[in-house]
């Protein structure tokens, strides 16, 4: 799923699908839930941004870690 928009409604990133953030993303007014088990990709000069009035619930288990990783070789 290609991230390309601010997160300005509540939505859930599911482990069956892979995130990948096309620049600089704000969750705003809104909580933004991620699954254990979820792949999020970054491409060059992206990022994840929580703001002030936004939320961020991303809780990983040792089975099933929420990975961040780049999309692109090292």
């Amino acid at each position: 799923v290609d991230v390309t928009e601010a997160i300005t409604a509540n939505a859930t990133w599911t482990k069956d699908k892979r995130y990948v953030l096309k620049s600089i993303i704000h969750v705003d007014n809104a909580v933004l839930t991620i699954e254990p088990g979820t792949k999020v990709l970054g491409e060059r000069g992206s990022a994840l941004v929580v703001t002030r009035t936004g939320q961020l619930l991303a809780e990983g288990t040792a089975a099933e870690p929420i990975v961040f990783t780049a999309n692109y070789p090292e």
